[in-house]
């Protein structure tokens, strides 16, 4: 989405020049400019479109507690799991030394719950902001991302970006599986290894699966908002018992 927008300004090249990250350049360039705040204030003052693009919050911390499970916690250097996983561990362990200790998808969403929902990582925190009741937002599901990028492109008198070529590729995507006919849900609380073979699968949980899960339910509650605001709120029609979860390592 982030290069997408920067293809549109004809800033990709630039951006990527910068650090191969593009959201360095995001975020140490373009939005570090002394006019920057100014120009949206006054661009939305004038009528300009507020477009927010959106994620199942579902999705969004199962792909958050992904990247806590990482190649990255592993590696040298600063990233932002290494605080965030630290703080993890340490709920758990009393000790936030050994970073490689491994918890299940459940026990992140108990840790959580725990968490002030406006204080935690911005990787994590709640979409849905009190600022957006101040403009006229328009949301736009991330899901479908590649046709509505086709309508906004069509919509504004955009380029089409329907051929270039790694322009929705993303650093953020885990591959994954399903695995059926277990249900994913069992698998939350298995713990994910950050040091893994290639042969190493990750499960993809249904929408349903995240539903019928405690995991699920704490998920809807603690993100109430990015549920109702965004069009994310689904009728589970059956409750199963949840698969008991002892919350140890």
């Amino acid at each position: 989405m982030v290069k997408w927008f920067f293809w549109q300004l004809g800033l990709l090249d630039e951006a990527l020049a910068y650090h191969s990250w593009v959201h360095n350049y995001e975020n140490d360039v373009f939005k570090a400019r002394k006019s920057y705040l100014d120009e949206c204030l006054t661009d939305i003052k004038g009528g300009k479109p507020v477009i927010k693009f959106v994620r199942n919050p579902y999705r969004r911390s199962f792909s958050g507690y992904l990247e806590l499970c990482g190649h990255n916690v592993a590696a040298s250097g600063a990233h932002w799991t290494k605080n965030v996983r630290g703080l993890i561990i340490q709920s758990f362990c009393g000790s936030s030394i050994e970073l490689e200790y491994a918890f299940s998808f459940n026990q992140f969403v108990n840790w959580l719950m725990m968490q002030p929902p406006n204080q935690i990582n911005l990787h994590l925190r709640a979409q849905y902001s009190e600022f957006e009741q101040a403009t006229n937002t328009r949301y736009i599901q991330i899901e479908s991302e590649r046709p509505l990028f086709g309508g906004l492109e069509a919509e504004f008198g955009l380029k089409d970006s329907s051929t270039a070529t790694g322009l929705f590729d993303s650093g953020h995507h885990h591959a994954k599986v399903s695995i059926a006919p277990q249900p994913a849900y069992n698998f939350f609380d298995l713990a994910i290894p950050v040091r893994r073979t290639k042969q190493f699968k990750l499960v993809e949980p249904t929408l349903e699966e995240f539903e019928q899960s405690d995991a699920g339910r704490k998920l809807r509650q603690y993100f109430h908002r990015d549920f109702s605001a965004y069009g994310y709120d689904r009728t589970v029609t059956t409750l199963p018992a949840p698969v008991p979860s002892e919350g140890k390592f």
